[in-house]
């Protein structure tokens, strides 16, 4: 594995590149760019072309470092060498991809904000934890207008559920985000 840094608007790989190994973001975030458009942002932990490796070796986008980025490079050799870790990793892969599109559904934004921040706490299995996004790749990853982003995290600050310094975030009453995270969504009832 060989350890790689990238500095702020740099290209990690262009669009139609042989893909050779998949990158393990350990620092920063990568965006995915299509059209002049991020499509999707990786953060720390996730794998780069990690779905595109081996069924299709050549990049569909471009890769953006949004900040400084270090990462390692993990060749094919040494993911044959383990399949178990291809298959774990792609299977998180998928499992956030389809938490991404389940917030993408949801058209009311408390409920798509408390769920954004349900799926958080489950995932880091702590009550606190720092969001790497900035709030407009926030609003942008769920879709929501910039105004009404800042409206829910207020909404759910005045509740006493949610509090922030930065981009440290804290739950303050995990009953009160999950019930809100799951309660029913208007545009289900039509």
């Amino acid at each position: 594995m060989k350890e790689q840094n990238f500095l702020r608007g740099s290209t990690i790989l262009s669009k139609d590149c042989y893909i050779t190994s998949i990158f393990k973001i350990k620092r920063g975030s990568v965006s995915k760019i299509e059209h002049h458009e991020t499509i999707e942002i990786y953060e720390a932990e996730d794998y780069l072309f990690l779905d595109q490796i081996f069924s299709y070796p050549y990049t569909q986008q471009e890769y953006i470092a949004n900040c400084i980025v270090v990462g390692m490079w993990i060749s094919k050799e040494e993911i044959l060498q383990d399949p178990t870790f291809y298959f774990t990793q792609l299977t998180h892969m998928y499992r956030k991809k389809a938490i991404h599109n389940e917030l993408l559904v949801l058209q009311d934004p408390i409920i798509k904000v408390s769920r954004y921040f349900f799926f958080e706490y489950q995932n880091n299995k702590v009550p606190s934890f720092y969001i790497s996004m900035s709030m407009s790749e926030l609003s942008n990853y769920l879709l929501l207008e910039r105004k009404i982003l800042l409206e829910a995290l207020s909404f759910l600050k005045k509740q006493a559920i949610l509090s922030n310094q930065n981009k440290l975030y804290q739950i303050l009453n995990i009953d009160k985000l999950e019930h809100y995270a799951y309660r029913q969504d208007y545009a289900s009832k039509k």
